[in-house]
Formats: C-alpha cells, sequence, structure tokens
C-alpha cells in the first residue's frame, strides 16, 4: 500500500497487549542481509503475518504496521527486499527509491 512519509496505520494502538517489537535483519542463503522488524506477541493468536512493503523498503510505517499486528496477538514480520541494493539502516523520507 502506498501512503505518505508520516502516516501512521489506521490500526488503533492497543497498550494494553505485551508485544516485543524489534528492528533485525534476516540471513538470506547467499549472505545477503535483509533489514527487518519483528514483532512477537507474548500471548499469541497461532496466526502469523508477513508484511512485504512497497517501493520505498521497510519506511517507519511498516515497522509500526507489524507492531500493531503483534498487538492484536499476530506474530508479524516486516522485510525489506532491498537489501542486496539498500543498506539495513532505516530510511528517511530522502530514501532514493527509484534508483535501488
Amino acid at each position: 500500500m502506498c501512503h505518505g512519509v508520516d502516516s501512521l496505520p489506521a490500526i488503533p494502538r492497543d497498550t494494553s497487549s505485551a508485544v516485543t517489537c524489534e528492528r533485525t535483519s534476516l540471513l538470506a542463503a547467499d549472505g545477503a542481509r535483509f533489514a527487518a522488524v519483528a514483532a512477537r506477541p507474548q500471548r499469541g493468536s497461532g496466526a502469523g503475518v508477513v508484511i512485504l512493503p512497497d517501493n520505498r523498503g521497510l519506511s517507519p510505517f511498516y515497522g509500526a504496521l507489524a507492531e500493531r499486528q503483534g498487538e492484536r496477538g499476530h506474530a508479524a514480520l516486516a522485510i525489506d527486499y532491498y537489501g542486496r541494493t539498500a543498506s539495513l539502516e532505516e530510511r528517511g523520507a530522502d530514501f532514493p527509491l527509484w534508483s535501488t
């Protein structure tokens, strides 16, 4: 889904839920590293969600979306498939999305 640079998910926060949300990286078989955000609920629903970002990659919006899913009991992983051409660092509004 496309969204504005400062957008947040339309899903309201659920501060009563315990969820661990962390920025991490995944290692591909060929050695490439991919940035990711993992949300792990304390009490899981048994469901898992994989979040595939838009052309901006793993922007803060998708980390927040993973966290909201975790707050609802779903283990969630947002991945950045630009790992081979972009750094593992968090992307700002100036990320050159058309050159990756």
